[in-house]
């Protein structure tokens, strides 16, 4: 590089690098801001604590504005910005939030990495769950989102949340002046000589202005309204798992150590760095802070930034473009019939269902409807309901409901929205994210749900099905040719509850499947029943949601920790699976179940980051009574109380206890009925599944009796047994979806044979008359006469 070009390097480098003070007016108010660092690089949103303001960042801007955009805006009350009186300005956090969101749209930041600190860590939550795809990572430096960050030094903030009496007040009042900006920097600190007493005197000196022990006050007393939003920011940790690093000073006194490790309960995608000092950790460590800041963000965020500068801002354009060169939905190829509302009626509102519902569409067939009963999308299927588990089971690249259009995929989706280095750090997809993409993919493809629509009853009749239903809790009858059971668990029998819980009343115990009011077991003792996926989920939130104990009993001697089904899913099992001997796909099935469901390790790290949490093996519970409103459980020889039980004991497969299937589940063939397995590999469970053919129908238990069971198909986790997977699920997608459509098209197609014989068969209208070639037609030359 010649002289003259790296000359000119340096000088553009100080230029980015130089801090520029700014003002911009947000609802008339004027907020000053330090601004480094080119807008072409990653956005570093430095939200300042208390008794500060942005001036607490003077040497961290600097040390990164050459490969960093930075802006750190003093709050209203702090710092350069404007100070209204309490009477002209209502100072609580949700007003500071409001103000710095006008800030982030005046100043047109985009996309951001979030610096949280003491006070910034209350704004920043707010901004980040109202508007969650604008943060690219956080950077959490003695920021608070959890309870057991606040220790003792709390205790008199909180005597004055609960009675803010003239005295309290007044006593808050002097702790502030008697403690003074200086505390805040050298408890815990190091080396107190290496602290400049600038920065409290600074502070000092703007929170003496008139009116200002006012507003902090104000702010002290609405600090309680962080607290009842701390499970609020934790679900949003849970759910969008944003790239998280963070740098706490352990000795500060106002924000616990403790505060720091309980970021590790919800975060996958962390970096954790103690630094041995206090409160304002920048002082001391602020080089070592920029480097962690300058590598972390490098990793988790530049290769983003890259890649989003070069692509649309439109998410969806890729899916877009895929539909496009797909081409158009072929038209509805199947006949009306008379007295027939719908060609394919699909029972169940969640993924499943909707992936039907496009592979039909795709497939040509037309009039089909899919039915939930679930009040809307929200309340539909297991994933916002009762789904507690962070992440799903399976890995995240599996085929899904894109049906072979990469664009249409999770992954695809999820990069379009978060970068493909996002992508490639989580291991396994969140739970919301996967709500959130099926929402998308319904919306996005046009897919209508009808919500608020219960099956009752399936009426056979003549070549269709009369379905009885209640539309919005009035009683309707429809009429159909084909169903899809697209239900998941809920479709296969019910929720299993051990005999032992028969004798408690429902107030003192609940199953998974239920809607668990786990707020009210906040410094309850909780039992838990189980130990598969749902049971540890089900401790897990009970924990987070501060239960004094849970207990969770194992009849095994040790947790179930072989994942059988994982050994067979590779593309040759997996393909032709359903075509193995009934002998083989018994054994499989009774192997599977005498191992157990092994629970997800990460369900398991997740209950036993607690320490009132307690697995009790090799302990089946002999008897569970009520005592006052408490239940005794005996264990073995030992009777233990506790306040609430929750059964996470899976669900049972019985076609017969389905009242929709009530008109003709006796016809239905179960596996008891087509296989005798030998006396060592007998499972009653396992017998009580269907028998289903290979596009997933019904089959009759004796031939003849019941032909339209075919016209009945079943995706959901009764076809175990027959499919070797616990079908609804993803990895059953990519087989089963495409093997059902084609089944049904089949079907409907011979039906009405009649009708497309003579379809096509027909007469065909020429495409273009003689005419249009009439004047290219060879003429043989007329030979001249002879003599």
């Amino acid at each position: 590089m010649r002289t003259t070009e790296r000359l000119f390097l340096i000088l553009l480098q100080r230029i980015y690098s130089m801090t520029t003070y700014r003002t911009v007016s947000i609802d008339g108010l004027d907020i000053f801001y330090r601004e480094a660092g080119s807008r072409d690089n990653p956005t570093i949103l430095l939200l300042h604590g208390f008794p500060t303001s942005s001036h607490m960042f003077r040497n961290l801007i600097p040390a990164l504005a050459d490969s960093f955009h930075l802006v750190a805006p003093d709050y209203p009350g702090f710092g350069y910005s404007s100070m209204p009186t309490v009477d002209e300005f209502d100072y609580t956090f949700d007003r500071l939030t409001e103000v710095m969101a006008g800030f982030i749209d005046a100043i047109s930041l985009k996309r951001y990495s979030l610096y949280l600190m003491d006070y910034g860590a209350p704004i920043g939550y707010r901004l980040a769950t109202q508007n969650p795809e604008r943060v690219e990572s956080l950077i959490v430096q003695n920021g608070n989102a959890y309870a057991e960050g606040l220790g003792d030094f709390w205790q008199p903030m909180r005597a004055f949340w609960q009675n803010k009496t003239p005295e309290n007040t007044e006593r808050v009042r002097q702790a502030l002046a008697i403690k003074g900006a200086k505390w805040y920097y050298t408890t815990g600190a190091r080396n107190l000589e290496s602290l400049s007493p600038d920065t409290w005197t600074l502070d000092e000196a703007l929170l003496d202005r008139p009116g200002n022990s006012d507003i902090q006050l104000a702010l002290k007393y609405d600090y309680q309204s962080n607290l009842l939003l701390y499970l609020q920011w934790q679900a949003y940790l849970r759910q969008y798992q944003p790239p998280t690093l963070v740098v706490w000073g352990k000795n500060a006194q106002g924000f616990l150590v403790e505060g720091a490790y309980a970021y590790k309960r919800d975060l996958q995608n962390l970096e954790f760095h103690l630094l041995d000092t206090g409160h304002f950790a920048l002082e001391e460590d602020g080089d070592v802070i920029a480097d962690h800041i300058r590598c972390f963000l490098t990793t988790h965020v530049v290769e983003n930034t890259m890649i989003d500068r070069t692509t649309t801002t439109d998410p969806d354009f890729d899916a877009r473009e895929a539909l496009r060169l797909l081409g158009p939905d072929p038209e509805n190829w199947v006949p009306d019939r008379p007295g027939i509302d719908h060609n394919v009626t699909i029972i169940g509102g969640s993924g499943s269902g909707s992936t039907f519902v496009f592979a039909l569409r795709r497939a040509g067939i037309g009039r089909v409807t899919e039915i939930d009963a679930a009040d809307d999308e929200a309340h539909a299927g297991v994933w916002l309901t009762r789904a507690r588990m962070k992440t799903l089971r399976t890995p995240k690249n599996l085929p899904g409901p894109e049906l072979g259009i990469p664009e249409l995929s999770f992954q695809a989706w999820y990069e379009a929205r978060h970068g493909a280095a996002a992508y490639a750090q989580i291991d396994h997809i969140g739970r919301v994210a996967w709500a959130e993409y099926l929402s998308w993919y319904r919306q996005f493809l046009g897919i209508q749900v009808r919500y608020r629509t219960k099956l009752v009853r399936i009426e056979p009749d003549a070549g269709f099905f009369r379905l009885h239903l209640e539309v919005d809790g009035v009683p309707q009858v429809e009429t159909t040719r084909k169903i899809i059971f697209a239900n998941g668990v809920a479709g296969t029998g019910g929720p299993y509850i051990p005999p032992v819980l028969a004798d408690l009343p429902r107030t003192l115990y609940a199953h998974t499947a239920d809607a668990i009011d786990f707020e009210a077991l906040r410094g309850k003792t909780v039992a838990v029943l189980g130990a598969a996926a749902s049971a540890f989920d089900a401790a897990g939130v009970a924990l987070e949601s501060g239960a004094k104990a849970v207990h969770l009993f194992v009849r095994r001697s040790e947790l179930a920790s072989l994942s059988l089904l994982r050994v067979r899913d590779y593309p040759g099992a997996y393909d032709n699976y359903p075509q193995l001997p009934d002998a083989v796909r018994w054994f499989q099935a009774w192997r599977f179940h005498q191992a157990g469901t092994a629970p997800p390790p990460n369900s398991i790290k997740r209950a036993i980051a607690f320490p009132n949490f307690h697995i009790h093996l090799s302990a089946p519970w002999k008897s569970a009574r009520k005592m006052g409103d408490r239940i005794a459980i005996q264990v073995n020889d030992d009777v233990s109380e506790f306040d609430f039980a929750i059964a996470g004991t899976g669900y049972f497969v019985d076609p017969t206890k389905r009242p929709e299937l009530a008109d003709f589940a006796q016809h239905i063939a179960l596996w008891r009925d087509r296989y005798e397995p030998p006396e060592d590999l007998r499972d009653d469970n396992l017998g009580m599944h269907p028998y289903l053919g290979s596009a997933h129908e019904y089959q009759e238990k004796v031939p003849g009796t019941a032909p339209y069971l075919k016209d009945i198909h079943v995706f959901n986790p009764a076809g175990l047994v027959s499919f070797g997977l616990p079908v609804g699920d993803i990895p059953s997608i990519r087989r089963d979806v495409p093997a059902i459509v084609s089944c049904i098209s089949h079907d409907l197609f011979f039906e009405d044979w009649a009708h497309h014989e003579a379809r096509i068969t027909g007469d065909i209208a020429p495409d273009f008359e003689n005419s249009l070639y009439a004047a290219a037609v060879w003429k043989q030359p007329i030979k001249a006469a002879t003599r």
